[in-house]
């Protein structure tokens, strides 16, 4: 049964968590969720915090038809892109789901959708050689807009460890801020997240700079 978590607001990959909606038989504390699909679930705190739950649902039923799809491209480099896509946002057994679903970012509604593969592909067409999927901002979702076709060097450049942030009147990179206190750029991407920036760079007033 476990502890009551005060789980409101807290974003859990595609659901956000509303109130609280009392106990199961097993007495498990159960969640209002609202989808980023549209749609009202009630799963299981634990389901949430363990990132069992993920979606009301939605992904599972767009994700699953594909490998049975008959659009005949099931072997190609641009389904293997789509379907990458998906896992990363969605399964938290993928090797990345930890900067993508875990922090939020979720795949369009366009593209998760039931035949979101064709439409997929007609928004992004195929990717040219050497050139994979990247978000614009790596802060935001997959969609249309905030999508392209780039190159390594291209996304190398996109990280968002090269991400600038200004503090005290200095501008550094995010991987630069943290190297000021000898962490990891994960420590500061971790920090940044959960607090203001105000917050999230105080360990910084007290550190001379060094150039």
């Amino acid at each position: 049964m476990g502890n009551f978590v005060d789980l409101t607001g807290k974003r859990f990959g595609k659901l956000l968590a509303i109130k609280p909606a009392g106990k199961n038989k097993q007495g498990c504390y159960l969640w209002e969720c609202k989808c980023d699909c549209g749609n009202t679930t009630t799963p299981q705190g634990r389901s949430l915090t363990s990132g069992n739950t993920t979606s009301c649902g939605c992904v599972k039923r767009s994700v699953l038809p594909l490998s049975t799809t008959t659009h005949g491209m099931a072997n190609s480099k641009v389904y293997g892109v789509f379907h990458g896509m998906h896992n990363r946002c969605s399964n938290p057994k993928h090797k990345d789901y930890h900067s993508y679903g875990a922090r939020g970012i979720s795949v369009c509604e366009r593209w998760a959708k039931p035949g979101g593969f064709s439409n997929f592909l007609a928004d992004m067409g195929l990717p040219p050689e050497g050139m994979t999927i990247e978000r614009k901002n790596t802060d935001g979702n997959y969609n249309p807009e905030n999508c392209k076709w780039a190159t390594p060097t291209e996304q190398a450049n996109n990280k968002r460890t090269n991400r600038l942030i200004t503090w005290n009147n200095q501008t550094r990179t995010l991987t630069g801020w943290a190297k000021l206190l000898s962490k990891p750029a994960s420590w500061l991407w971790k920090r940044i997240d959960k607090y203001p920036l105000a917050e999230a760079m105080k360990p910084f007033d007290t550190v001379p700079p060094i150039e």
